[in-house]
Formats: C-alpha cells, sequence, structure tokens
C-alpha cells in the first residue's frame, strides 16, 4: 500500500458523500435451483453508498456513449469488489441502471474511486 493511499481514498469519499446522491450497487448472482421449474434463481446483493452523478457531454455521444447515459463516481473504500458490467446493477434515485462501462482510478497501489457509465434500462 502506498503512502498516499489511505489519505486520498479518504479524501475521495469524503467529497463523494458530501456532493453526491445516495444510491445503490446490486450484484446479480445465480439464486437456488429452483427444481419445479427446472430453472436457477437470480440471487441479488445490494451496497447503499453515496454517488455522484455526472451527464455526459453532447460532444461525447457516440458509438459507445449514447443519450441519456451517465457516470457515476463511486469511492472504492466503500465496495468490497469491483463493480462488473455484467454482474452489477446502479440504482439511483429509484431508477434502476445497467453498467456499460468501469473505469478505475488509482490512488497510487490501490483504486481510490470507480467511475461507472451507466444507461437506463436492465
Amino acid at each position: 500500500m502506498g503512502l498516499l493511499d489511505a489519505p486520498l481514498r479518504a479524501a475521495v469519499k469524503t467529497v463523494i458523500d458530501t456532493l453526491g446522491t445516495s444510491c445503490t450497487v446490486r450484484i446479480i448472482t445465480a439464486g437456488d435451483f429452483d427444481v419445479e421449474s427446472g430453472k436457477q434463481q437470480r440471487g441479488e446483493a445490494d451496497t447503499a453508498l453515496n454517488g455522484a452523478v455526472i451527464a455526459y457531454d453532447d460532444s461525447l455521444i457516440g458509438d459507445r456513449i449514447h443519450v441519456g447515459d451517465k457516470r457515476l463516481m463511486l469511492p472504492a473504500i466503500d465496495l468490497a469488489t469491483a463493480p462488473l458490467p455484467d454482474k452489477h446493477q446502479a440504482v439511483v434515485n429509484g431508477v434502476l441502471h445497467r453498467i456499460v462501462n468501469v473505469t478505475p482510478y488509482q490512488a497510487s497501489d490501490q483504486i481510490a474511486a470507480f467511475e461507472l457509465q451507466i444507461r437506463t434500462g436492465t
């Protein structure tokens, strides 16, 4: 762990907690097997935290960024694992969003924040 990791990660958390909004990161897992239907049930585990929602500039709209996409900045210190587009979802202001892309931001040796590209819908 680098010398600046702890203070930078704490600073990121303080800024996002102060300026952000409450949100939930939902991990989608394989649940129990339903013998009657013959299908695997879907499990969910939620982590409540604060995140900063940032709109994309119109000049960035294109193939990878769609109209309505947003950035969600999350402090890494609040998450047990890194969010993954195919395994996680984000709920912001009661609206479910699909995670399209995840960009980690390093403090020095450890990740200080994650920027999630989120899109409305599942």
